[in-house]
């Protein structure tokens, strides 16, 4: 599939390992990882000055945003309803986002681990306005990492 162009819209599928997922999404935003940097300042051999080494400080997975029409499924509002009660340890699941191309064919995947949902967001719900109401759900993750789609 690496010679294959993608082309027109994509979605997203949300697949939680313990729970049911959540329909196909228009939009994710984030994910990946990043280290901090920690500049070390090294004396130079001949005396006269310091140069700066660049060394991995902690390293840190990216929240991830995920948008799409609301209906009538409530799975992504009680999953951050076990965050509101205090439930943190059941709402902590491992989970995969699938990206795929307009004929719904997986195109990447990327797991997670220990994700939980930290924002509910519903947005654009002005009756007066020609756009579909949206919902958008932020997971804060301990590990996220491309797997094989």
């Amino acid at each position: 599939m690496a010679d294959k162009e993608i082309h027109g819209s994509l979605y997203f599928r949300l697949k939680l390992d313990d729970r049911e997922g959540s329909g196909l999404f228009t939009e994710a935003n984030g994910g990946g990882s990043e280290n901090a940097i920690i500049e070390q300042k090294v004396a130079l051999p001949d005396g006269k000055g310091v140069e700066i080494k660049k060394i991995p400080g902690n390293l840190k997975y990216n929240d991830i945003t995920l948008k799409r029409g609301i209906d009538a499924d409530m799975k992504l509002w009680e999953w951050r309803q076990l965050v509101v009660n205090g439930k943190y340890k059941e709402a902590r699941c491992n989970g995969t986002i699938e990206m795929l191309d307009s004929e719904f064919n997986p195109v990447a995947a990327y797991s997670f681990e220990r994700g939980w949902v930290s924002k509910y967001t519903p947005a654009g719900m002005n009756a007066g306005q020609d756009q579909a109401a949206i919902e958008e759900i932020t997971i804060c993750v301990e590990k996220y990492e491309r797997v094989p789609a």
